[in-house]
């Protein structure tokens, strides 16, 4: 499962500014993986809830924080999906398979659990440290900003590892005014 960043704005913040987001994002899985050496098999849905802080620390400087907490339970988009791909590409063989089943959630690797649980699993995620910065501010000659981006991930899994990610953006931000 992969949840991609969300979308960013090509402006920073502005110096001195907090900015308080929350997310909410459901998302349904399942798997049914099955070699000699290794068997996965998921049905479940999770709930994502993120609280998203940004500062903006200089002019061209954003510093932020991402906190997710990850709630995974037998969900309600089921029936829903079902129906979806029934009437479009067909029945998803996963799906099929574990039609009489509510929560699914077991890995095993040569016949050993490595992974399982049940449903009203509650968690925090990997939590994502920010930091923006916009190297060109749009004008009269570029019609557009450029700003990098490097997100650092605790990841939660690795006894709070930091993977950083850096990505450059280019992007033009269109608005209207009332002046024209």
């Amino acid at each position: 499962m992969v949840l991609s960043l969300p979308g960013d704005r090509a402006a920073v913040v502005r110096p001195g500014t907090v900015d308080v987001r929350v997310e909410l994002a459901e998302t349904a899985s399942v798997y049914n993986e099955n070699t000699p050496q290794i068997s996965v098999n998921v049905k479940f849905e999770t709930l994502r809830s993120g609280l998203f802080l940004r500062y903006g620390a200089t002019e061209k400087l954003e510093l932020g924080l991402e906190v997710p907490v990850l709630y995974r339970y037998q969900g309600f988009m089921n029936g829903a999906i079902t129906t979806t791909e029934r009437a479009t590409t067909g029945l998803n063989p996963a799906r099929d398979a574990f039609q009489n089943t509510n929560f699914l959630f077991n890995v095993t690797q040569n016949g050993q659990t490595i992974m399982s649980g049940g449903p009203g699993a509650l968690g925090l995620g990997d939590t994502i440290l920010m930091s923006k910065y916009q190297f060109v501010m749009e004008g009269a000659d570029l019609p557009g900003q450029i700003w990098s981006r490097v997100n650092v991930r605790l990841d939660r899994n690795q006894g709070g590892q930091g993977h950083a990610q850096e990505t450059v953006y280019a992007r033009r931000d269109y608005s209207t005014s009332a002046n024209g």
